[in-house]
């Protein structure tokens, strides 16, 4: 099992009574398909949007809730299809068939979007969250504003399956239902949840985390800009953590999941002295030959075998 990624922790008041009844997916492939699936199963949800241009093909039918009767439809009315075979409430079903890029400015408006489409681009304004898989890893992006320099299609970085996509699903939809969810999405930053990681234990350990990581952000961090910080996200947030830890023990840093990693780097004990030797050695990691992402986000896992660091790529694979 791996280590436990909790729930980005904030620390201003829960938001109470936000139920989210009207929700858009953007994006119905893979992981798409399940997390619409469970969306309109929610018993809060009394609207759901979805919006897809594309059709269902053979090739989709391995990871996502469709079937071969599917093959040939277009995405929004196959899961239309199984959303009113299978769900037993009234709930109203928008299907928009078209690129999101090219309506994005006039869609209606939802309480909650989300972007699940297998691609890396510039951030729109009016996007929630943007979920996708890095490693084995859920990663929940909810910065406003994201660019890259270049934009491209998502791909697997490690062996997923469709019980893993339904995990990822049921986990995204216990922690919409939590009281936590409103602060985090106004919190402009991305964090991971492991695939391995029962969501009952989230749940358990997220006031522990919320007060760690208070403290934590209390400390101001300096350090200089290194060429390739940029491509870092939530550097300032881990930085603390990360030298508090190499006080410790030694710490492990890998470029990817942890479980399959690209490379691997050992920083021996009190190795780290100043915020700057962190960043330089995180920015040597991301720099590893052959391998090209627009972004990294750093997770960080604490577990009976110490503290070990994990630069996720941005990989867009829904």
């Amino acid at each position: 099992m791996g280590g436990l990624c909790l729930y980005p922790p904030l620390f201003r008041r829960e938001k109470e009574g936000i139920m989210y009844r009207k929700i858009g997916i953007i994006g119905l492939g893979s992981l798409g398909s399940h997390i619409a699936y469970d969306m309109a199963e929610r018993k809060e949800t009394n609207e759901i949007i979805l919006i897809d241009y594309d059709k269902v093909e053979d090739r989709n039918i391995g990871n996502s809730f469709y079937n071969r009767s599917h093959v040939g439809q277009l995405k929004v009315e196959a899961m239309s299809d199984i959303i009113v075979g299978s769900v037993t409430k009234n709930l109203t079903i928008t299907k928009i068939p078209k690129s999101f890029l090219r309506i994005f400015h006039m869609l209606p408006k939802c309480d909650l979007l989300i972007d699940c489409r297998d691609v890396i681009d510039d951030k729109k304004k009016n996007v929630d969250v943007k979920l996708y898989i890095s490693g084995r890893k859920l990663i929940l992006d909810f910065r406003k504003k994201s660019k890259f320099s270049f934009s491209y299609e998502g791909k697997y970085n490690s062996l997923i399956t469709k019980t893993d996509l339904r995990r990822a699903s049921i986990c995204f939809t216990d922690f919409l239902n939590s009281k936590y969810f409103g602060n985090y999405i106004e919190s402009n930053r991305t964090h991971a949840i492991s695939l391995d990681t029962l969501s009952r234990v989230l749940r358990e350990n997220a006031v522990k985390t919320m007060e760690v990581e208070k403290r934590n952000s209390e400390v101001e961090i300096m350090y200089d800009v290194i060429k390739g910080e940029e491509r870092i996200h939530n550097l300032d947030k881990n930085i603390y953590p990360i030298l508090q830890g190499n006080k410790k023990d030694d710490t492990k840093i890998y470029l990817g999941d942890s479980e399959e990693y690209i490379g691997m780097h050992i920083v021996p004990k009190k190795a780290f002295r100043t915020p700057d030797d962190v960043v330089e050695v995180l920015v040597k990691m991301i720099s590893y030959p052959g391998i090209i992402y627009p972004g990294y986000i750093i997770n960080i896992v604490d577990d009976e075998d110490g503290m070990s660091v994990e630069l996720l790529p941005e990989t867009g694979a829904a």
